[in-house]
């Protein structure tokens, strides 16, 4: 019998579900159907048995990935920030230990005219 494949692990370092009431289904359907698994932790405690087993890390930006933490990942090979900055990522730690760090590229002009309109709605 040859070695057995399991599906790359995703999880959220940070999830906004915690604060924010945001919820991961789309995103998990989403990953399923490309057969990766993510997992969205309900506390910290459970976040941390997580994020040691990940492959990949999604990071919301909310909280520092720094150092020590980087040196409990035993599969990491990514960090994904949903932001458009990397400042909340240890970048020197996560290349020492060989983990790529991306982020999503927010389109800010866009952003700022959504904002002017609603203003301009309100008045």
């Amino acid at each position: 019998m040859g070695p057995t494949m399991t599906s790359p692990l995703v999880t959220v370092y940070d999830p906004l579900s915690w604060d924010h009431g945001w919820h991961y289904d789309t995103e998990t359907q989403l990953l399923r159907s490309a057969g990766v698994e993510l997992r969205v932790a309900s506390n910290a405690s459970e976040r941390n048995s997580l994020v040691e087993k990940a492959d990949l890390i999604i990071s919301s930006s909310i909280v520092q990935i720094d150092e020590d933490l980087i040196g409990t990942f035993e599969n990491c090979a990514a960090i994904l920030c949903y932001s458009s900055g990397k400042d909340t990522v240890d970048l020197e730690a996560a290349s020492r230990a060989g983990i790529v760090v991306g982020n999503v590229r927010a389109n800010t002009t866009e952003v700022a005219e959504h904002a002017m309109a609603l203003l301009l709605a309100l008045v």
